[in-house]
């Protein structure tokens, strides 16, 4: 995990993080139990905070978009925090997933 040594206090909706990396140890880590790594970045630039997951595992082997783990944190995000957004991609080695929250959100409460 990295993070820079000061990070604004921001209210992440629940259930948002923690199924991106259950995913990564259930689906990209299924065959490569003594080589996995997973690493977690923590950016602050402008107005938003960037969470970047990344993992050394299979990658998505179907269409990103399609899961339904990711479509509920999308929906999850709009109702919480409309500007907030998630991206994912396949790399050569692995998947990332980059959540973007604004640090003057409004949403529900």
């Amino acid at each position: 995990i990295a993070r820079p040594p000061q990070l604004p206090q921001i209210h992440i909706p629940p259930l948002t993080l923690q199924p991106i990396i259950e995913n990564s140890f259930k689906h990209g880590f299924a065959d490569l139990s003594d080589r996995m790594r997973l690493s977690v970045t923590l950016r602050v630039g402008g107005d938003q905070i960037e969470v970047d997951l990344r993992d050394n595992g299979k990658g998505y082997q179907r269409p990103i978009r399609d899961t339904d783990t990711l479509h509920s944190i999308r929906e999850r995000l709009r109702h919480y925090l409309p500007n907030a957004r998630i991206e994912t991609e396949n790399l050569t080695v692995g998947s990332r997933t980059l959540v973007v929250i604004p640090l003057r959100a409004s949403g529900p409460s």
